[in-house]
């Protein structure tokens, strides 16, 4: 899967004397949370209000399906294989609700809760990858269910929704960069 790319930035901020985190703009006076009890820095909220984590999450399912998918045409002549998938639909689904989870949240709580963060980020999909029966693809002789046509076609659409998501994130973070830079 990905590493967290704002894993460095937030151990440089966390070192940085005289940078702000959440804490600060309640009051904290520039206490700093300890490692790994939770606080969470500024460029964390920040990075919440943005595109960001969403497109993260597609972007890693799009990457698990494919990898289902890629394992669909390497198995295209395996006696016996039937075909296998990540549901597209069902991954919307439960983003979309953990994403109107997350407002509602978000909507009822504290600003202090807030800027700690306290909100539920979005939700994967299922990782399970289930036979499909959409009745699309004969069986054969072989007992075999794999369509190469099919496989590539979705691998196809996979891709156009997984280069989506990275030029969103892409543009998102030249956002950022703009703005901490002060360019227009």
């Amino acid at each position: 899967m990905f590493a967290d790319p704002w894993a460095s930035v937030r151990r440089a901020l966390a070192d940085a004397p005289g940078m702000p985190i959440a804490g600060d703009c309640l009051g904290c006076a520039g206490v700093r949370p300890a490692p790994g009890d939770g606080g969470l820095l500024m460029i964390d909220a920040i990075l919440q209000a943005t595109p960001i984590p969403v497109m993260e999450q597609v972007a890693r399912f799009a990457q698990a399906r494919h990898t289902v998918l890629a394992g669909n045409i390497a198995n295209v002549d395996t006696p016996g294989y039937r075909a296998r998938d990540l549901s597209p639909e069902l991954f919307r689904r439960r983003l979309a609700e953990a994403l109107a989870a997350r407002r509602s949240a978000a909507a009822s709580q504290t600003a202090a809760d807030a800027a700690y963060g306290a909100a539920a980020g979005p939700a994967g999909a299922s990782r399970r990858a289930w036979p499909t029966s959409d009745g699309k693809s004969l069986l054969r002789h072989d007992e075999n269910d794999v369509s190469l046509e099919q496989q590539v076609a979705a691998v196809a659409k996979n891709q156009i929704e997984h280069n989506l998501a990275l030029a969103v994130i892409s543009h998102q973070v030249r956002l950022l960069q703009a703005a901490i830079s002060e360019r227009a």
